[in-house]
C-alpha cells in the first residue's frame, strides 16, 4: 500500500528512513514516490493541531495532516519490535529494487516518537502527526545560497521573486499570512514585529519576518511554483484552538482592521523585498512588483473568505456555538477592503 497520510504506516510499505532537523521530523520513504512524514508539534495541543489545520486547509488544501492514532503508534511499534528481534534489518545494505535500505537506528528513532507520543495521548499535548510530504525550498537556506559565492547562487531566490510577482503568488502569500494570523501563528510573520538574525556576514533588521525558514517556495508535481502554507501549527496550547475566546493582542484583531492590516502588509513586504534582494544598491529598482501590497491584502481579504466558509460549516456542526468560533466569525466578517 502507498504510504499516505489517509493509509495507516505499515513496516511492509517502508524503503527507507530520513531523518532530518536532529530527528525531530522523519520522512518515511515507500517503494514508488510515495513520501510521508512524522512529526512531533512540541508545545501544541490536540484541539491546536485541529483549529489550525481547518484554517490552513481553507487557503492551502494542498497540506494533508492527520494526527497518528493510538492503535496505529501501537502497530509500528510491535512491527518494528518483531523487525529487529527477527534480525530482518541489515543496517542500510539492500539486495532487491524493493528491499527497505534503513538501519535499525532508523527505526528505533521511530520506535522513539511513537512511545513518546503514546506517553502523551492521554493528555492531548505533543500530537505526532502524518503529513503529506511537499516538495518546498525555504527563502532561509536560498538567501544563505544567496550570500555565498558558490554557482547559481541567485537561482533560487529569483525563483521566490517570480513566484510572488506572478500570477496569484502575493494573494497566495496573503492568503496564508491571513490564516496564520487566526491561527495565532508568529513563526512565519508576526503583527509583533520582526527579528534580527546573522545570515552569513550580513545582520538583517526584520519588521515583520520571524522565521525566514518558514517561508516555502512549494515545487508542484507539474513543476510549477507556489508560495506554501507548511508549518502552520504555532508552537503554543491554546492560540488557533477556535473553541477558546481570543486573546487581547490576537493577530485575528489586526487582520480585521483595515488601517492595522495595511501597517503590516507594508511591512511584510519591505521583508520580503529584502529577502530578494539583499545586496541591492542604493540607487536600484525593487525586484518586486508595485502593487505588491494591493495583491497580498486582496489574497487576506479572499482567504479570510475562505476560512469564513469553513468555519461556519463548524458552527453548524455545534448545538451551541463555542465562545470562540462565535468571536472568530464575527472577526472574519469585519475582514474588507
Amino acid at each position: 500500500m502507498p504510504l499516505d497520510v489517509k493509509n495507516p504506516i505499515v513496516l511492509e510499505d517502508i524503503k527507507n528512513i530520513e531523518l532530518i532537523k536532529e530527528g525531530k521530523v522523519i520522512i518515511l520513504h515507500g517503494k514508488g514516490n510515495d513520501k510521508v512524514v512524522l512529526k512531533e508539534e512540541e508545545r501544541a495541543s490536540v484541539a491546536q493541531v485541529k483549529g489550525a489545520k481547518a484554517v490552513m486547509a481553507a487557503v492551502d488544501p494542498s497540506l494533508k495532516t492527520k494526527i497518528v492514532s493510538k492503535d496505529e503508534a501501537e502497530s509500528i511499534i510491535s512491527a518494528i519490535d518483531g523487525a529487529i528481534d527477527d534480525n530482518q534489518i541489515s543496517a542500510g545494505l539492500s539486495e532487491g529494487d524493493n528491499d527497505p535500505i534503513y538501519g535499525v537506528d532508523d527505526l528505533l528513532a521511530i520506535k522513539s516518537m511513537m512511545e513518546k507520543w503514546l506517553n502523551d495521548i492521554e493528555t492531548g499535548k505533543n500530537p505526532l502527526l502524518k503529513i503529506s510530504y511537499v516538495d518546498v525550498k525555504n527563502v532561509r537556506s536560498a538567501l544563505e545560497k544567496r550570500l555565498g559565492s558558490g554557482p547559481g547562487r541567485k537561482a533560487t531566490l529569483r525563483e521566490f521573486a517570480a513566484a510572488l510577482n506572478g500570477p496569484g503568488g502575493f494573494e497566495k502569500l496573503g492568503a496564508v499570512i491571513a490564516a496564520d494570523m487566526m491561527n495565532d501563528n508568529h513563526d512565519r510573520f508576526s503583527v509583533r514585529g520582526g527579528i534580527s538574525p546573522q545570515i552569513g556576514e550580513r545582520r538583517f533588521q526584520f519588521k515583520a519576518l520571524t522565521n525566514p525558514g518558514n517561508v516555502f517556495l512549494e515545487v508542484t508535481e507539474t513543476g510549477g511554483r507556489t508560495l506554501s502554507g507548511l508549518d502552520y501549527v504555532p508552537p503554543s496550547e491554546t492560540g488557533a484552538d477556535i473553541n477558546l475566546p481570543l486573546k487581547d493582542k490576537h493577530p485575528a484583531k489586526v487582520l480585521a482592521d483595515k488601517t492595522q492590516r495595511a501597517a503590516f502588509v507594508a511591512k511584510v513586504i519591505s521583508d520580503l523585498e529584502t529577502l530578494v534582494h539583499p545586496k541591492r544598491g542604493f540607487l536600484a529598482r525593487n525586484k518586486l512588483k508595485s502593487d505588491a501590497a494591493k495583491r497580498m491584502i486582496a489574497g487576506m481579504i479572499e482567504g479570510a473568505r475562505k476560512i469564513e466558509a469553513v468555519l461556519q460549516k463548524k458552527a453548524g456542526k455545534q448545538a451551541n456555538i463555542s465562545a470562540g468560533l462565535a468571536e472568530r466569525l464575527a472577526l472574519l466578517a469585519q475582514v474588507k477592503a
